[in-house]
């Protein structure tokens, strides 16, 4: 494989006068991209990509509460050109040529939301946000017909895909106090034409094939995270967080590729000064990543495992001068794992084992006398 991608990207935005206490931003965001085949194999083929984009943002506080608005249009066109492409079946000894007709697509939408937040207490904010999205298969989802060698496998495109259009609704709880943060945060998603990629039982040049497809979904999970700070012991800080996606099919079954749950709890301790050594910490992690059994067809489950991360680190004092070191240990127990998401997990290969990371940084400043 070898492509060559011309992007060019522009965002601009206009932040209108406030109007008493009205804010509003209007702005656009665009891009085009021209890619652009020079190798001997290939997986998406020569293409023109432009999108565009107009929005605006409405922002008011209105006493305790605080109330966002927004709506978008977006236009999407893919043009892309005569591509053949050469692949072998297995148990095959001919190369059969493959050929990827051209398209010429375009789609567009227009999508809004409205969000609040109201302060509950001094220490306590509610959210919530309604909104619609919108997104546009793109060249590989459409386009694909070859072997992706980075992750193992024969992908195949759909050039018949339509947008995936949704309705979320979010939720979410705050707390800021002198010894404790707390957040909770939940959404529902419900995604018509949600597109996918959907793992075969075929075999294509030795490789497990691939298929972008779609399908209408609900996904909804939550995230919540409590940091706690005790007033009389200030050096010690516990944090820990939980995350968890829940997937469904309109026909009740499973989405591929969904991760796991996942529960990170960390301490940090912050230790005395020394001569030397300033903001001195040492920190130490536990990541359980709970076992993934809700599988679509095709799929494996992945088992339960968790890693043990260690940092320690501080400001090094040089004279006056402040170096800030770190050294840290992610899977300190070389622990034998995959990650569910993990592209090389059909063939047996693990995900990283100890990784020891040495870190410093040495601000620099320019004073006028």
């Amino acid at each position: 494989l070898d492509m060559d991608l011309t992007t060019y990207n522009y965002d601009v935005k206009w932040f209108l006068p406030s109007i008493k206490a009205l804010d509003v931003v209007v702005g656009s965001q665009g891009k085009k991209q021209t890619n652009t085949n020079n190798g001997e194999e290939i997986l998406i083929p020569d293409a023109d990509v432009n999108q565009f984009g107009f929005f605006s943002l409405l922002k008011y506080p209105l006493k305790r509460f605080n109330f966002l608005a927004g709506v978008r249009y977006d236009v999407n066109t893919i043009t892309t050109f005569e591509t053949e492409a050469e692949h072998e079946e297995e148990h095959e000894e001919e190369h059969e040529e493959e050929r990827i007709d051209p398209i010429d697509v375009n789609y567009a939408a227009i999508n809004g939301s409205f969000g609040a937040t109201y302060q509950l207490a001094p220490e306590w904010l509610i959210r919530t946000n309604l909104a619609t999205g919108f997104r546009a298969p793109n060249l590989a989802e459409l386009t694909s017909n070859g072997s992706h060698h980075g992750a193992l496998r024969y992908e195949l495109g759909n050039p018949n895909l339509t947008t995936e259009n949704n309705v979320e609704l979010d939720l979410g709880l705050e707390l800021n106090s002198k010894h404790i943060s707390w957040a909770f945060s939940g959404f529902y998603n419900r995604i018509h034409n949600f597109i996918y990629l959907n793992p075969k039982d075929s075999m294509v040049d030795g490789l497990q094939l691939f298929e972008y497809t779609q399908t209408d979904a609900n996904l909804y999970g939550l995230e919540t995270t409590i940091d706690i700070h005790p007033h009389r012991m200030h050096w010690l800080h516990f944090e820990t967080q939980f995350a968890m996606l829940v997937d469904k099919k309109s026909d009740g079954s499973f989405l591929p590729r969904i991760p796991s749950n996942n529960l990170l709890n960390t301490f940090k301790v912050e230790l005395k000064d020394a001569k030397h050594l300033k903001n001195p910490f040492v920190s130490l992690g536990l990541n359980t990543v709970f076992e993934q059994n809700k599988i679509a067809e095709n799929e494996t489950s992945t088992p339960a495992y968790a890693l043990i991360n260690a940092t320690i680190g501080g400001d090094l004092m040089v004279g006056k001068q402040a170096l800030k070191f770190t050294v840290g240990v992610t899977n300190l127990l070389d622990q034998q794992y995959v990650n569910h998401l993990s592209r090389l997990k059909q063939n047996g290969i693990y995900n990283m084992g100890r990784n020891i990371v040495f870190g410093l940084k040495i601000p620099f400043q320019y004073k006028k006398s």
